[in-house]
């Protein structure tokens, strides 16, 4: 796929998110985007299926061993949140 070929995916996908999950999706993108301009920022990004159980992992600036504090960290820090009656989710 060429760079305007993949310009045209984007736009497409883009297209099709749900008006109502555009702001959070913008976000997102935003802060992946800046892991891939800046080497010293670090992203885990895990993308569950529950259609057939499957998970993927996509890692940006990190490897495993990185990937899997980041997601140690993640996890503790979301049950230290539940058990606040806390929501840290966006």
């Amino acid at each position: 796929m060429n760079i305007d070929e993949l310009k045209a995916h984007l736009v497409n996908l883009i297209s099709n998110i749900p008006d109502e999950k555009l702001e959070h999706f913008a976000a997102t993108i935003e802060k992946v985007a800046d892991c891939y301009k800046n080497t010293a920022l670090r992203a885990v990004l895990m993308v569950q299926d529950n259609r057939d159980q499957t998970q993927l992992i996509y890692s940006i600036n990190a490897w495993t061993g990185q990937a899997t504090e980041m997601i140690v960290a993640l996890a503790e820090g979301l049950r230290s949140a539940e058990k606040q009656g806390n929501r840290p989710l966006n």
